[in-house]
């Protein structure tokens, strides 16, 4: 488990980094979700690690995206 901050999770293993943040509600919030690769590693991580439910995942905040590269695609 790597809690960077109280309440604060990074995520290993999914690149970029994604983040949990532990409600006060005990809901959960998830900073940006990795590749689509990744969907596994974060919900493993829930459930694992933070013993809680994939439903407990009510919020999904996303601070960038990534463009796939396409051949001729500027």
């Amino acid at each position: 488990m790597v809690e960077i901050l109280t309440g604060v999770h990074r995520i290993d293993g999914v690149n970029p980094y994604s983040y949990i943040i532990a409600e006060d509600d005990g809901s959960l919030t998830l900073v940006d979700t990795g590749m689509s690769k990744d969907g596994r590693k974060v919900l493993d991580y829930v459930q694992a690690k933070m013993s809680k439910k994939p439903s407990d995942l009510k919020t999904i905040l996303l601070t960038h995206c990534h463009t796939p590269y396409v051949r001729g695609y500027p």
